[in-house]
């Protein structure tokens, strides 16, 4: 299914873990720091947003449930409703996965 596709071993040198859930997001910075990763920390998307303008990371771990702009549209991708309308519409009527 994914011929001859193969995963690229490389260390990540550096993340950005955008949570506005306090404790996690720094218990995963800890644990990336351990490693000898670069983590940076992000309370919301548009923190998030500004931390990528100046910086270049590997990793970007993003909460899908965080308040605020919907998490894909931090990539660019169209979730507006009328996108998902007429997606649903094309899959016999049935809501969007979500």
């Amino acid at each position: 299914m994914l011929g001859n596709w193969r995963p690229v071993a490389r260390k990540i040198a550096s993340a950005l873990l955008v949570d506005d859930d306090t404790a996690f997001r720094c218990a995963l910075q800890a644990s990336l720091r351990r490693r000898g990763v670069r983590a940076h920390t992000a309370a919301s998307v548009e923190e998030g947003y500004h931390l990528l303008e100046d910086e270049t990371v590997d990793l970007v771990a993003v909460d899908f449930r965080m308040p605020g702009l919907p998490m894909m549209n931090m990539f660019g991708f169209d979730t507006s409703p009328s996108r998902w309308a007429s997606n649903a519409s094309k899959q016999n009527g049935a809501p969007p996965a979500r």
